[in-house]
């Protein structure tokens, strides 16, 4: 019997090329089949694969394996309604990726999909902040009495320098005071939002979009040499900005109404919250007691006594003062 002899490599010629070894077993899959089986896992599962190889890599990164995921954990696991930043269509696939993480689980995020920010801060001093739900508008009060607004999604680090607003502040709201007062005093600025009674009504949908929400501020102006403060609270209705022509993308918020206006004396202001027609602030003396006014009814008031303004008063009170209202709210 003869014998076949091995060809020798320069027999091949220089235009052929050995055939590769061709993929075996998940690798051998198309992606359209890749993505099915990836949306039947849970998060972590897809995590652990993204990091086994590159041909896992991309589809663990789908927009659509991430969506089905946020879908079924939206049913069983995560508070709704569901604030969105943008619609579901205009949010990215890291965005996605992001929240249902940051519902799922306690670990670090990777760092491929945390944005940091840097910022510009204004003219006057910052006291204090506030995210306001959807993670994309920051609001940020000053010591004048201002509040100002940062957009996140041009203030991350992926998107700095690739426009003029990133990390800029734009004002929301101006001073109440006059030049004299700011020059004169530093304002304390409270603020809270409410977005609940905005959705209450809303579609059944769990997945929402923020369009509008209302905004308590309070300032604080105690001039030198006076024991007493007094505090001006400022109630209004902000809104959304969308550029009609990108899809109703978001562009900005703005305070289009002030829906009311009224002043109060107190000693110390420690927080304030709001819910419906609901103004709650703690006061820091007597430690422990919560100030309930229905701001619709105090418009344009100024109160210099206790018989002033209808107040309600709730002493020694457990749990924040956002705690407090929604149990005065539910009747509880």
């Amino acid at each position: 019997m003869g014998t076949v002899s091995q060809i020798p490599q320069s027999a091949i010629g220089p235009n052929l090329v050995q055939a590769q070894p061709r993929s075996k077993g998940l690798l051998a899959l198309p992606t359209e089949i890749l993505l099915l089986i990836m949306k039947e896992l849970e998060w972590d599962d897809i995590l652990n694969l993204r990091m086994t190889c590159k041909t896992l890599h991309e589809p663990s990164r789908s927009k659509d394996v991430w969506t089905e995921l946020l879908r079924r954990y939206v049913q069983y696991s995560m508070p709704t309604p569901l604030i969105l930043p943008r619609s579901l269509s205009q949010c990215s696939s890291d965005v996605i990726e992001n929240i249902v993480l940051k519902s799922q689980t306690e670990l670090v995020i990777p760092s491929s999909i945390v944005a940091s920010h840097s910022f510009n801060i204004p003219d006057t001093s910052v006291t204090t902040i506030h995210l306001v739900p959807g993670g994309r508008w920051l609001l940020a009060g000053c010591t004048d009495g201002s509040v100002w607004y940062y957009d996140l999604d041009l203030s991350s680090s992926t998107n700095v320098g690739s426009s003029t607003q990133a990390g800029r502040p734009h004002l929301l709201l101006e001073t109440p005071l006059s030049a004299q007062q700011a020059s004169e005093n530093q304002a304390s600025v409270f603020i809270s939002i409410d977005y609940t009674s905005e959705l209450v009504n809303a579609s059944k949908n769990p997945y929402k979009v923020l369009e509008s929400f209302n905004l308590a501020v309070a300032v604080t102006l105690m001039p030198a040499g006076i024991r007493s403060a007094t505090h001006s609270f400022h109630v209004w209705r902000v809104d959304v900005v969308t550029n009609t022509s990108d899809k109703g993308e978001p562009t900005g918020i703005k305070a289009l109404q002030r829906l009311s206006f009224y002043k109060d004396t107190a000693c110390v202001i420690n927080d304030i919250s709001i819910h419906g027609i609901h103004l709650a602030y703690c006061l820091g003396y007597p430690p422990g007691t919560t100030v309930i006014v229905d701001w619709c009814s105090v418009n344009e008031q100024a109160a210099t006594s206790d018989s002033a303004l209808a107040r309600w008063y709730l002493e020694s009170t457990a749990g924040s003062v956002s705690y407090v209202l929604k149990l005065l709210v539910a009747g509880v």
